[in-house]
């Protein structure tokens, strides 16, 4: 299988085109400009006669240098970005695979309609004497109906969806092989046009999953089943009907691109189509195990209920122990901050008294011996003064009893003797 069967198509709207898009210049402005600056200067552009007005080879290469030449003074060469290219290239596509030639086709997925039709086929068998038939079950039909819009930005990509679209509408057809000779009449038909059809993960396989992208870009792995592996060779096994084609040329807000002379590539092209399913494994209750068992638990969009509930509780369970994790860590932290903030208290508070006793030790420890040196003087004038107040009072009750002895005695000469040894 060659490479370009392995992997989905590689979109890109300048692929097959560039387009000079500065100052609103397009492809056919700019080749107006350059036949118009050609003769203006004179130069002769031939016609190839009875071609409604083409060029020659001779002129078509004058026109192609100068439209270089336009072009670096007016524009430059640029790849347009679009959008939908980026959505494609991330296998949000509509693929074809042709099961013969494994032919492979990707769009991108405009989808105007997607419906599933599930039909159980019964055969009633009316039995007399009952009021309703006896059912028969026969088989269970699966259909799918698909609505497309194959847009194209530029003349480019409308020319590769045309051939994209060419590849479908052959895809249709069957193989056949040769039984007789060389004679058309002697084909017969080798192989039915049989398609793989995948839309995203919605129409796929059971039980085929694409690589997980980045883990950080998911929330759980409920997911891993859904994820779109992309590739045409895992869709749905089936035959298409009804393959209808819409141009939309008629369309005034779609329209096409004038590539020349009564050339169009359609700007948005239209299809639908039914496609019936040929389941490739048996589908029913208890064929592999139980009854209560179904034969395919992921059919048939690969979501596996049982897997995401597991998951659930292991996620629950992980959560509740990081989040146990996380408040005994809050708590170590918050006993360590509290256990910091009284260690900084005491050590204030310490550091404070220790100041403060110093700040005593300064200003009282000095003070005191000096204190009680004049406390020591101050006794001792103390005890003079009160010795001479005493030796004062002596002499006053010695200077009233001379007084006293004068009056009785009346001696004079007695009293200033006495006087005499008191001064003495």
């Amino acid at each position: 299988m060659s490479d370009d069967k392995k992997k989905p198509n590689f979109f890109n709207v300048n692929k097959l085109s560039t387009q000079y898009v500065k100052d609103g210049l397009t492809g056919d402005q700019l080749r107006a400009t350059a036949i118009a600056r050609l003769q203006a200067e004179g130069v002769k552009l031939e016609r190839i006669p009875h071609s409604n007005g083409k060029f020659t080879e001779g002129a078509e290469a004058l026109i192609a240098s100068k439209i270089e030449l336009v072009g670096s003074e007016f524009a430059f060469k640029t790849s347009l970005v679009d959008g939908s290219d980026a959505k494609g290239n991330a296998n949000f596509t509509v693929s074809f695979m042709h099961v013969p030639s494994e032919t492979q086709v990707y769009f991108k997925a405009f989808l105007t309609t997607f419906n599933e039709t599930y039909k159980p086929e019964w055969t009633a068998e009316t039995v007399y004497g009952r009021a309703d038939p006896i059912y028969m079950f026969k088989n269970t039909m699966r259909s799918i109906t698909v609505g497309l819009i194959i847009p194209a930005a530029t003349t480019g990509e409308g020319f590769e969806n045309l051939g994209k679209l060419q590849k479908l509408i052959q895809m249709q057809y069957p193989s056949y092989a040769n039984v007789g000779g060389t004679s058309d009449n002697a084909l017969s038909i080798s192989q039915s046009p049989l398609i793989r059809l995948k839309v995203m993960n919605l129409a796929t396989q059971a039980g085929v999953k694409g690589a997980a992208p980045d883990p950080d870009q998911i929330t759980t792995k409920n997911y891993t089943d859904l994820f779109n592996t992309g590739m045409a060779a895992d869709g749905l096994l089936g035959a298409v009907q009804n393959l209808t084609i819409n141009y939309n040329v008629d369309n005034p807000e779609m329209g096409s691109f004038e590539v020349s002379q009564g050339t169009i590539v359609p700007k948005a092209i239209e299809i639908n189509f039914d496609f019936n399913v040929i389941h490739e494994h048996a589908l029913g209750w208890g064929t592999n195990g139980p009854i209560n068992e179904f034969s395919q638990p992921n059919f048939p969009y690969n979501v596996n209920l049982e897997a995401a509930e597991s998951t659930a509780a292991d996620l629950a369970q992980k959560y509740a122990r990081a989040e146990a994790a996380k408040l005994q860590a809050e708590a170590i932290a918050n006993a360590a901050d509290a256990a910091a903030i009284l260690k900084a208290e005491q050590e204030r508070k310490d550091n404070w008294k220790a100041k403060m006793w110093q700040g005593i030790a300064k200003t009282f420890a000095p003070k005191s011996a000096a204190a009680r040196q004049e406390g020591w003087k101050h006794q001792q004038a103390m005890e003079q003064a009160a010795a001479a107040r005493r030796r004062g009072a002596a002499a006053f009750a010695q200077s009233a009893a001379l007084n006293e002895s004068a009056d009785t005695v009346g001696s004079t000469a007695e009293v200033d003797a006495a006087m005499a040894d008191f001064i003495d």
